[in-house]
């Protein structure tokens, strides 16, 4: 189940003011189509358009770029991920998985793990998080 090991108050959130229609949080089909293929491939690729003719039209190829072999295009940027221990919707086993590989591609990149929910990011963002991304800023 997608969300079975988030600890996050969905229900809460979910009667929190929404200020504009097209701003409403939601998922599309395409999107989870596109989690599907990545799922079934085990790759972190962009999304496939299903032809080789499709793929080359987006993306210049006839296979979706693979994103994590793409890192080392974002070149001396300082890159600082979070994962949430609790979070259901991206576990952090994934966000260790992309923090390896930017490692691997020889970027500057930090992992912090906080013991969160999906929603402990956004909607209801904690001091300690708070308080470690304004050292961030400081630095």
């Amino acid at each position: 189940l997608l969300l079975s090991d988030d600890a996050s108050q969905w229900d809460r959130a979910m009667r929190m003011p929404h200020y504009g229609a097209k701003a409403m949080p939601a998922v599309s089909l395409d999107q989870l189509l596109h989690l599907t293929q990545c799922a079934r491939s085990g790759r972190f690729t962009m999304f496939d358009y299903g032809t080789a003719a499709a793929n080359r039209a987006a993306y210049g190829t006839a296979q979706p770029p693979d994103v994590a072999q793409q890192y080392w295009r974002l070149g001396d940027v300082p890159i600082d991920l979070v994962a949430g221990l609790f979070d259901g919707v991206i576990p952090p086993d994934n966000v260790r998985t992309h923090y390896k590989a930017m490692k691997a591609a020889g970027l500057q990149v930090s992992l912090k793990e906080f013991e969160f929910g999906h929603l402990d990011f956004t909607f209801a963002v904690k001091e300690d998080l708070k308080r470690y991304l304004m050292r961030l800023l400081r630095k």
